[in-house]
């Protein structure tokens, strides 16, 4: 579940930044077409200024990006070695629950052959040794 989740947002980061350099080429592309005369030149400048401000902020945000997809895969590494070893100490419970049955079959089963030796010796007993009936 974390794994998707963790998943889902690397997806979505980088849904963003195609987005964000998608906007940066349009302005670009912007800015060639209208670029004519002089009053044009001070918008072209407004225009790269804005331009400049976002490819910084682009800059920034891919930083922050890389960032966080290191942090997500880490905790993606972290998250796979918690289940190998929650998968091992499974496997180590199965075959240590396997085993106490084991040993519970044969105290079991010791304690049937004593029971059964007790019997038979005080029956024996009985036949060697009768009790006389009180009467």
């Amino acid at each position: 579940m974390v794994k998707i989740k963790l998943n889902w947002l690397l997806e979505r980061w980088e849904v963003a930044s195609r987005y964000i350099s998608d906007f940066s080429e349009i302005l670009e592309e912007v800015l060639e077409t209208e670029v004519q005369g002089g009053e044009t030149m001070s918008l072209e400048r407004e225009l790269q200024k804005r331009n400049e401000e976002l490819e910084e902020e682009l800059k920034r945000s891919k930083e922050r990006e890389d960032h966080v997809r290191r942090q997500l895969r880490a905790a993606l590494d972290r998250l796979t070695v918690a289940e190998d070893a929650e998968e091992r100490l499974c496997v180590q419970l199965g075959d240590l629950e396997a085993e106490a049955l084991q040993q519970a079959r044969e105290y079991h089963a010791r304690v049937v052959s004593l029971v059964d030796q007790l019997s038979q010796a005080h029956s024996l007993l009985n036949t060697t040794f009768p009790l006389p009936s009180p009467s």
